[in-house]
């Protein structure tokens, strides 16, 4: 079986402020109208925090330090549908509770409702990812090996 070089790697931003968390309504793609952090893709040679805090200036207006992420979980998607084939998808989620500027949506053309939401109180259509990552945060989850997504929780290597 042929392997490309390298896995789609995609960064998400679980962007916390007084028990809320940033959330916006995409419209863009196959996940039209559930709710997803601020998230975007790894660039050849960029590390983890570094794509993360471009997509976070990018899509919601704000500056993020990277000593100030703590990476939450990993959910890889061995052999997922994207964008019209199959991709081996590993997204990472990082929790960030202090960011300068004010937040807002820089993409129209991709997200039409965003806020912040309570984190006890989602009663919003979450993607089955992000409802996994905010659970994994909110709940100090031990992550579990039997599910369709292998989740691990991971010390923060922001590459080097």
């Amino acid at each position: 079986m042929a392997h490309p070089s390298r896995p789609f790697i995609g960064v998400f931003l679980l962007l916390v402020d007084n028990g809320k968390i940033w959330l916006l309504r995409r419209h863009d793609n196959h996940l039209k109208d559930y709710f997803m952090p601020v998230a975007g893709h790894v660039d050849a040679g960029e590390t983890l925090t570094g794509a993360l805090i471009r997509e976070a200036k990018k899509e919601a207006n704000i500056n993020i330090a990277q000593e100030d992420l703590k990476l939450c979980c990993i959910i890889h998607h061995p052999v997922a549908p994207y964008k019209g084939s199959n991709a081996d998808i590993i997204n990472f989620f990082f929790v960030c509770e202090r960011y300068e500027g004010t937040v807002k949506n820089n993409e129209p053309d991709k997200a039409d409702m965003m806020d912040f939401y309570p984190l006890n109180n989602l009663t919003i259509p979450l993607s089955i990812h992000t409802k996994k990552a905010i659970d994994t945060y909110v709940n100090n989850l031990e992550p579990s090996l039997n599910d369709t997504y292998t989740t691990l929780l991971q010390t923060i290597i922001t590459g080097g």
